[in-house]
């Protein structure tokens, strides 16, 4: 079949690209002195490769401090009155938080089922795929704000429950669920989400990978 080779050589020159630039990255690593990585989770699958551990240093991602925090506390309203509603912050570029958003999509659909009022608030920069928003307009309970200002975004922050993090795919310390933090709301995520944080299911967030879960 004609386009079922085509889809092969496809696939087959990706993982060529994949495999160069990972010898790249890899020869860049062990050419260098010093190698910062943001977690303990880089930092053993660098050296299961053959990275020396001594040339690892871990450097954990740096956020803002009373910026966040002085802008959050001028809003006004409890948290008891909080909506019922959650939060996914993303680039909509961006393979993993694309991935997310169509589980959001099943997970949305789900909650609602329980929980009427419930709104799925997705937040990010550039436009989605095409067929990503023909399905979410679809869904009523989820609402697309694309790209938010720093005040509109914590204004929103401080209307939801929670931030639903469903990644399957990604690498690295996650900045939405540490924005998340920043702004006094729960997470509720996959183990992709929390991964290389040193969280704990039950204690510092809700461990959820199946749509009944959230």
């Amino acid at each position: 079949d004609h386009n079922l080779t085509g889809i092969t050589i496809s696939l087959v020159n990706q993982v060529r690209w994949l495999y160069s630039l990972l010898r790249l990255e890899l020869n860049s690593i062990m050419t260098s002195d010093i190698t910062l990585v943001v977690s303990e989770d880089e930092r053993r699958v660098l050296s299961k490769v053959g990275v020396p551990r001594s040339k690892l240093r871990i450097l954990s991602n740096i956020y803002p401090d009373s910026r966040i925090y002085d802008a959050f506390k001028s809003i006004s309203g409890p948290r008891q009155s909080r909506k019922v509603g959650a939060i996914f912050v993303g680039n909509m570029q961006h393979v993993p938080n694309i991935g997310a958003v169509e589980h959001l999509i099943d997970i949305t659909k789900h909650v609602a089922r329980v929980y009427p009022d419930f709104k799925m608030h997705i937040v990010g920069s550039h436009t989605m795929p095409s067929h990503m928003a023909d399905r979410i307009r679809l869904v009523k309970n989820i609402v697309f704000h694309g790209w938010l200002s720093d005040e509109n975004l914590n204004t929103l922050y401080n209307d939801v429950i929670c931030a639903f993090v469903p990644l399957s795919t990604g690498a690295g310390v996650k900045g939405k669920v540490a924005s998340a933090y920043l702004h006094s709301v729960p997470v509720v995520g996959s183990r992709i989400a929390t991964e290389g944080m040193g969280l704990k299911d039950g204690h510092d967030y809700l461990l959820a990978e199946k749509p009944d879960e959230y």
